[in-house]
């Protein structure tokens, strides 16, 4: 776990490190995939993110989760990377929804960006949802979600298909988080941080 001073710094050494991830497989494979994540946490790498110089035009993003709503919707995260990562120079960059079959010919993902709810769900895996389940074992690349903690139904990656990255970023703002991080026993995030090499960006 990288503990930072605070969020931009963070943000800052987020955004350098995604770069390089991109940036090495555009190298090795001629294309690259970010999987990134929704929420306010982002937001900030995002933008930093959409400065820095890169082949943008071989570059693909999409996202670990989505809500059910239409992508001018407030709380899509479609809007929030199209807004905040996808202009300046990353213009050039393309998105793919979550659920889209030409996924298969990108994966494995250059990385995937990951955030973490403050119940411990990370994507849509939320530990009220009847699809817990589902989500941490099935083959599938996405499935439907419905959670008492969402007034909307999600789509949302299976762990299965999170895994199929180069590495995984996990980026955590706030210190209850950061305990929950120390303590996840029970907690969708343990299965997370049990199945694969997490590189963790906090701050408080």
């Amino acid at each position: 776990m990288q503990i930072f001073s605070d969020r931009e710094a963070a943000s800052q050494a987020l955004a350098d490190h995604i770069q390089s991830s991109l940036h090495r497989q555009l190298e090795a494979v001629g294309k690259a995939l970010l999987v990134a994540s929704g929420g306010n946490s982002p937001i900030r790498c995002f933008d930093i993110l959409s400065g820095r110089n890169l082949e943008w035009d071989r570059v693909y993003i999409t996202l670990s989760d989505e809500r059910c709503v239409p992508v001018d919707h407030p709380q899509s995260n479609e809007k929030l990377v199209r807004d905040h990562l996808l202009r300046d120079k990353a213009a050039g960059g393309s998105f793919i929804p979550p659920d889209d079959a030409r996924l298969g010919s990108l994966l494995p993902a250059a990385c995937s960006l990951l955030g973490m709810g403050e119940d411990g769900h990370f994507a849509s895996l939320f530990p009220d949802s009847p699809q817990l389940q589902q989500g941490l074992k099935s083959k599938s690349q996405t499935i439907q979600v419905m959670t008492p903690s969402s007034e909307f139904q999600r789509i949302s990656m299976t762990l299965p298909a999170i895994l199929n990255t180069n590495e995984i970023l996990l980026l955590v703002f706030g210190e209850k988080k950061r305990q929950q991080l120390e303590n996840p026993e029970g907690l969708p995030i343990e299965h997370l941080l049990n199945a694969a090499d997490i590189n963790i960006f906090c701050a408080p």
